[in-house]
């Protein structure tokens, strides 16, 4: 599911899932903007408070950071004759989002904070005090959680959901406008990414690690301490190669961590059957990734820089050891997430161990048997019309057969009548019968069953589990963290990016634009740049198209590249 609402009390601006909520306050109070956001296919719900001017630059541009795909405003702040001048800002600077309304009433800021209270993963309760007078971001919300109950059919179990205030502190604002002039992650050509400062700096191998990098490039931090601590750990990753192809082996066994945030939800008004498959595979997905922590926490073994400690104190928990071994109790020891419809299935199937429910091993003896039939009756057919079939399973056919191109050229039209619903792709006819039509009804009856009683013992297990998944918010983002700055490690050594110093002074030497340097055949002419404070205001002549603006431009790049990570230059110091 994908989204950001933003639902706006006349005092409160809601960001919704991507789902958000905003609100504003009135009087005194008028540009104090409250915003509430999140993301169902990572639950992650994130509070913000901005004083804002009467132009909202701070708000819109929080907005374009957090990438809504829908906005939920209140039903009165987009009433005809009293449109605010918010939602006005809203609709030109988001032209292809979606603004659903809904009743001022669900922005209530003591509804919200009951909410946070009750769903707050016990790693994230201190952030109770922190929103505690944060009015405007809790009722944002409040009515974000209530359109995810009841619009999205979404609930969270207690104690169970990332909730995280991001202040506007410490981040350099760059608004839209700017951001779009300068290709910070979308290119000037068009929409394709590729030739934007995002798509040179991203080698990012999971889902988490792009959206850390895509929000660090749009809000650079301005903390000297944050930028240093990144540094280090970049340097350390490339003066150890051993390290760099530690992680970026590693991390692509946690690309789809961000899918076991899911765990949190419950959809209890969908079919039960695909909610019992999804939490099995989610399961299998956990078992998986755990299985691959303590090789992460190895790899960090001999890193000593602030960041890396701190990963690996993380990794070191005793929870990740303690679900990993609830987990192996329930689950086979090779039963493995897999690609593919059937070999999907099949580990679905059989991933709980026997003995556990006397119904389910007694469903999947039965299923066994159905596909034995299966293979029998394909086996038969071959024997009987010389011809060499075999067995194949997809969602949309079922079992069936197929039969590839021989030498005898066989047509569709040449089949033996008893094959039936005969499609041709390229050199290979697939079909079935009748006799194999009714054994696959039986086989789905069967997976059915083994899907649902597989579900029970695994809700047992997820409830046994539940007060430990607190942990995998950490493990989330430490992963996302090590690989951004793997990330930056593999785009400075391919680029020769070199590491700034940061002082009173811009002083950069022989520097060049960092896309145009990835862009064009041969290496773009090189640039002095250099201000401090006696020498503040620069006048930058030349004929019209002579590179005035790329010149302004690479100077801002390299000034942002320098505060998430790392800068092109042969001499720098900042």
């Amino acid at each position: 599911m994908r989204g950001i609402l933003i639902g706006v009390h006349y005092r409160c601006l809601l960001l919704v899932a991507r789902v958000g909520s905003v609100t504003e306050g009135r009087g005194l109070a008028r540009g104090e903007v409250g915003l509430a956001a999140m993301n169902l296919n990572h639950p992650h719900l994130i509070l913000c408070q901005l004083s804002d001017s009467q132009t909202y630059v701070n708000t819109i541009t929080k907005i374009n950071v957090l990438n809504p795909i829908e906005i939920l405003v209140p039903n009165t702040f987009c009433d005809v004759q009293t449109n605010s001048k918010l939602y006005t800002l809203l609709q030109e600077s988001f032209p292809t989002v979606t603004i659903t309304s809904v009743l001022r009433r669900h922005f209530k800021d003591t509804v919200g904070m009951e909410q946070i209270r009750r769903l707050c993963a016990l790693e994230y309760s201190s952030l109770v005090i922190v929103v505690a007078e944060k009015f405007y971001a809790l009722a944002s919300a409040a009515a974000l959680l209530k359109y995810v109950e009841f619009v999205r059919n979404v609930l969270f179990q207690p104690r169970s959901l990332k909730i995280e205030y991001q202040g506007s502190q410490n981040t350099m604002v760059i608004d839209m406008k700017t951001a779009h002039l300068l290709e910070l992650v979308r290119s000037l050509r068009g929409s394709d990414p590729q030739y934007s400062l995002m798509g040179i700096l991203n080698h990012c191998q999971t889902h988490g690690g792009t959206r850390l990098l895509r929000s660090s490039i749009l809000e650079p931090p301005y903390h000297l301490e944050t930028t240093e601590n990144r540094l280090e750990s970049v340097q350390e990753i490339l003066e150890t190669p051993e390290l760099l192809h530690a992680l970026n082996t590693i991390l692509k066994k946690f690309c789809d961590a961000d899918q076991l945030l899911k765990l949190s939800m419950h959809m209890p008004r969908q079919d039960q059957q695909d909610v019992a498959e999804l939490q099995l595979k989610h399961t299998l997905l956990l078992k998986t990734i755990l299985e691959s922590v303590p090789a992460l926490k190895l790899a960090l073994e001999n890193s000593n820089t602030k960041i890396m400690s701190a990963a690996k104190e993380t990794l070191s928990d005793e929870r990740y050891k303690r679900m990993e071994d609830k987990i192996l109790a329930v689950i086979h020891n090779d039963a493995r997430t897999e690609r593919g419809v059937e070999a999907s299935q099949t580990q679905c199937n059989f991933a709980v161990r026997p003995g556990i429910s006397h119904v389910l091993d007694i469903a999947r003896h039965t299923y066994c048997e159905i596909i034995d039939d299966i293979r029998n009756v394909v086996t038969r057919l071959s024997e009987e019309h010389g011809l060499p079939l075999k067995v194949k399973y997809n969602l949309s056919w079922g079992y069936h057969i197929q039969l590839s191109d021989t030498k005898r050229r066989i047509d569709e039209l040449h089949l033996p009548p008893v094959f039936v619903q005969v499609h041709k792709n390229r050199g290979t006819l697939s079909f079935t019968t009748e006799e194999l039509i009714q054994l696959d009804r039986r086989s789905k009856e069967s997976v059915k069953e083994i899907i649902e009683q597989s579900g029970v013992v695994i809700c047992t297990l997820l409830a046994d589990i539940r007060e430990d998944i607190g942990c995998l918010f950490k493990l989330c983002e430490v992963v996302a963290e090590l690989d951004m700055l793997t990330s930056f490690a593999i785009s400075s050594s391919t680029h020769s990016y070199v590491r700034p110093k940061f002082d009173d002074i811009l002083d950069v030497k022989q520097s060049r634009h960092p896309i145009l340097d990835y862009t064009l055949q041969r290496e773009p002419t090189p640039n002095d740049v250099y201000s401090s404070s006696d020498y503040n205001c620069h006048i930058i002549t030349g004929p019209n198209m002579g590179g005035k603006s790329i010149y302004i431009r690479q100077i801002a790049l390299l000034q942002i590249m320098a505060q998430v990570r790392m800068i092109l230059s042969l001499q720098l110091k900042m």
